[in-house]
């Protein structure tokens, strides 16, 4: 039996426009994205720092932060696991740190003045391929992965490119060029 990969290893977070914006890929290559405002995320940090010591669990949070939107709470604890914030045990969510809205925020600031150089590559990426400029697009995708420190976001783009690789064959097939 095949192992089908976890939603970690096809997720990919950035800071745009003020919002954290986890983008996962599916196994047809396509991507979705959701986003969470800065304000939301810090909603969501403060409701499971005053739950340090008994946990939380996704449905907790969502009734405790009721002006969040769930996806965004979803978005928030995605990524604070991925950075370490938060440890899942007996299906409970837990805080890594005494100080950890501090954390989550840093980590937060952290990813959105690290990525400026890849992440301005992977949107002009994405524009292209909504033009279906597919060979542009997969040439952006691989700058992208060359111009980020981050081995997850390399992953991710270096895949986003051979899926346009993918795409450019099909559309040289069909004859549908731009």
């Amino acid at each position: 039996m095949t192992r089908r990969p976890s939603i970690d290893e096809r997720q990919s977070f950035a800071v745009e426009l003020g919002h954290l914006v986890r983008t996962v890929t599916k196994r047809d290559g396509g991507t979705y994205s959701h986003r969470c405002s800065l304000e939301s995320y810090k909603a969501v940090a403060h409701a499971i720092e005053e739950n340090a010591t008994a946990g939380v669990t996704t449905g907790m949070l969502w009734e405790a932060v009721p002006d969040v939107p769930c996806t965004q709470t979803s978005v928030a604890v995605a990524f604070m696991k991925e950075r370490g914030c938060l440890e899942a045990r007996h299906r409970r969510l837990f805080p890594t740190t005494d100080f950890f809205v501090e954390d989550a925020l840093i980590e937060y600031h952290a990813l959105e003045h690290g990525a400026t150089a890849g992440q301005d590559l992977a949107n002009q990426a994405q524009a292209a391929q909504r033009a279906n400029d597919w060979p542009r697009a997969a040439a952006l995708w691989r700058q992208a992965a060359e111009a980020t420190d981050d081995a997850g976001q390399r992953d991710h783009y270096a895949k986003q490119a051979a899926w346009c690789d993918d795409m450019s064959a099909l559309a040289d097939d069909t004859g549908d060029q731009p």
